[in-house]
């Protein structure tokens, strides 16, 4: 009878758990149904267990309709036709046709609100096309935007510095998304990329340390410098096929990570890229295992130990590589492993192979 009561215990205890919606910090998944040549056996070898999808429940996928209460306490122009509300709740409506203007939100001579730490709420009507560089940067009591659908571009540093932004929701309209957008906007758990953006660019979810799930969509072709940086709490990052070059410290301090799965397509991956070890805490490293859609020689022929900027070239050291125009030829490294994640000291990550 005892046993009986202690299992009925532990399925309620399970089922509460679940209920929770207790799911691992995931950016994709690891190698998905293509097992490729090696079979099954290989696969449940190889692949990690209990990898989640990473869309949830809180997922920003599900748009919810942001609605302000209240009257309106402010207004303005932010655009040539462009108009916002703010009202007594802390949203702020933005309607009109055109772009945002640069800065119009942020601290500093041309912004046009009386304290930009009244913004709680942020929707975007439909009409807008495009949010001018550091619209709302420094916006720290920001805790959600609603984008509008025939938003096109967000601009560099948009929201950089909104320190309370838990979550935003994007249209696939938006084709663009510029250098340190979401920079340090350290309470964002949550985000979906557009489908329709090509390159993630630099330091665009730097210093997000709370971003638990981010889905990388196909079609992106570039990763820049920094671009995960101290995202700490990720576990599992999944690079969709068809990037070429994940830039210089593009995963550095993403303590929590664990696995990482790099297509074939990948030619370039510029130092400290998934450098995970940290001096703070005893210099440990959780990277344990890479997943590499590729054979060994592929994986060999990877260009590794640069700085990647997606504007100005690739740069290295002419006494350690040989650099060609246009980088279509370099030297490699002596030992790959080590300039790559530069964690020997503290265990390298295992590669596995899928071809």
């Amino acid at each position: 009878m005892k046993k009986i009561w202690m299992l009925a215990v532990l399925s309620l205890i399970f089922i509460s758990l679940n209920g929770c919606g207790f799911q691992s910090a995931v950016i994709g998944s690891i190698f998905p149904d293509d097992t490729g040549a090696a079979g099954e056996e290989a696969a449940d070898k190889d692949t990690p267990e209990d990898v989640t999808e990473t869309v949830g429940e809180d997922s920003p996928a599900k748009q919810a309709d942001i609605v302000p209460e209240g009257s309106i306490a402010e207004s303005g122009t932010c655009g040539a036709n462009v108009s916002w509300n703010l009202y007594e709740d802390g949203t702020l409506v933005i309607s009109g046709e055109g772009a945002i203007d640069r800065n119009t939100f942020a601290n500093g001579d041309v912004m046009v609100i009386s304290d930009n730490s009244k913004i709680t709420r942020l929707k975007i009507e439909d009409g807008i096309t495009g949010i001018g560089i550091a619209a709302f940067m420094g916006c720290t009591s920001l805790t959600e935007a609603q984008l509008g659908n025939d938003i096109e571009y967000i601009d560099s540093h948009a929201f950089q510095g909104c320190t309370s932004m838990v979550q935003i929701w994007m249209p696939d309209t938006v084709t663009f998304i510029g250098a340190h957008v979401f920079d340090s906007c350290r309470s964002l758990e949550n985000i979906t990329l557009p489908s329709g953006i090509s390159k993630i660019y630099e330091g665009t979810f730097l210093g997000c340390r709370l971003l638990k799930s981010i889905e990388i969509p196909d079609g992106i072709t570039y990763i820049g410098n920094e671009a995960f940086e101290r995202c700490e709490v990720l576990e599992t990052v999944v690079i969709p096929e068809g990037v070429e070059v994940i830039g210089e410290s593009a995963f550095e301090a993403c303590y929590g990570l664990k696995s990482v799965e790099i297509p074939s397509s990948v030619t370039i991956i510029g130092e400290w890229a998934f450098y995970t070890a940290d001096a703070t805490f005893g210099e440990y490293n959780n990277l344990t295992d890479i997943y590499y859609r590729g054979s060994e020689e592929e994986w060999n022929k990877i260009i590794c130990g640069f700085s990647c900027y997606e504007d100005s070239g690739i740069y290295g050291t002419e006494d350690d590589w040989n650099i060609y125009d246009e980088g279509v030829e370099i030297g490699q490294a002596e030992d790959l492993e080590r300039e790559l994640f530069y964690i020997t000291r503290y265990g390298a990550p295992e590669i596995h192979y899928q071809q």
